[in-house]
């Protein structure tokens, strides 16, 4: 097995030991649930030109996402959803 690939499994199983810790789990996805919310925000913001309606409940939308995307999944292991 060259170098490579026994680093990727390395990292693979870091990556597994990581994963089953529920605090580490919980801070990377509440993580990517906060980026998809800014990211929809800041979108809103810099791209979108003129308010409206129609961009206020795509804004809302987007920005709520992530909330959601989070809670889907971890949010069992606190009595959610």
């Amino acid at each position: 097995m060259d170098t490579y690939t026994s680093r990727l499994y390395e990292w693979a199983a870091i990556a597994r030991s990581w994963a089953r810790d529920e605090t580490v789990r919980t801070v990377v996805l509440f993580g990517l649930a906060f980026a998809l919310g800014l990211a929809g925000v800041l979108h809103y913001i810099f791209f979108s030109g003129a308010p409206s309606p129609e961009r206020g409940h795509i804004l809302l939308i987007v920005a709520s996402f992530g909330v959601w995307l989070y809670l889907a999944i971890d949010g069992g292991a606190y009595g959610g959803p």
